[in-house]
């Protein structure tokens, strides 16, 4: 199946020495199946750069709450 993905501006915040600005990424099927932990999507706010390019989620294989969860693993890109 096919997943819609959200993304949701989190705010800046400072890690370590660095500002970043934070992003949530969601993802849902028609079905009712989503990802319960959004993946975490760290920009430096001033440049526009992705801070970590790569990134790792679950999503369930089917509609009910007993399926099971399936790694998937993504990198990223901003155009």
């Amino acid at each position: 199946g096919s997943y819609t993905v959200t993304f949701k501006f989190d705010g800046i915040e400072t890690s370590g020495n660095q500002r970043v600005a934070k992003f949530e990424e969601t993802a849902s099927d028609s079905h009712g199946g989503r990802v319960e932990s959004p993946t975490i999507i760290l920009v430096n706010p001033e440049t526009g750069v992705l801070v970590d390019k790569l990134a790792e989620t679950v999503i369930p294989t089917g509609s009910k709450p007993t399926d099971p969860l399936v790694p998937v693993h993504s990198e990223l890109k901003l155009k």
